[in-house]
């Protein structure tokens, strides 16, 4: 059996920006065999570690601007150009970091979520709620099949 990473990031009291995480937390109330989860509020160099002891990883992040209708996982490949810091990352560079340093990455994917207020402040939109539901689904779905 694969084991399954599933991260979900985003700052929780940026309103829908916590979309992630909520994914990432009811993900992990499911239980599911061979899937590990983390929140987190970025992605940091240390996660890299993690990456390169799994066979896949999700990445669950809010999105503003073209968020696709439908909520579906895209394809994210390792990308040493993506760059990455100290203090943040994006999933392609994070990828590249657990490939230069552990030599081994994932096959990984990203789900945007839409976010339609990112005010100061807790709780998700309709908008946000209704993706998060989605997304839960659709992780759930491909951990089963795996």
């Amino acid at each position: 059996m694969d084991r399954i990473l599933v991260i979900g990031y985003g700052n929780t009291l940026r309103r829908d920006d916590g979309a992630g995480p909520e994914v990432a937390r009811r993900i992990e109330a499911l239980a599911l065999p061979g899937v590990d989860t983390l929140e987190a509020h970025q992605l940091l160099p240390e996660h890299a570690e993690l990456l390169s002891r799994v066979d896949r990883a999700i990445f669950i992040d809010a999105s503003v601007g073209d968020c696709p209708e439908e909520i579906r996982m895209e394809p994210v490949a390792p990308d040493p150009d993506a760059g990455f810091d100290a203090h943040a990352s994006d999933p392609g560079g994070m990828l590249a970091l657990a490939q230069i340093l552990f030599e081994r990455a994932p096959k990984a994917w990203i789900i945007p979520l839409p976010a339609a207020d990112l005010d100061i402040g807790e709780g998700l939109s309709a908008t946000a709620e209704d993706a998060v539901e989605q997304a839960v689904k659709l992780i759930t779905g491909f951990c089963k099949q795996q």
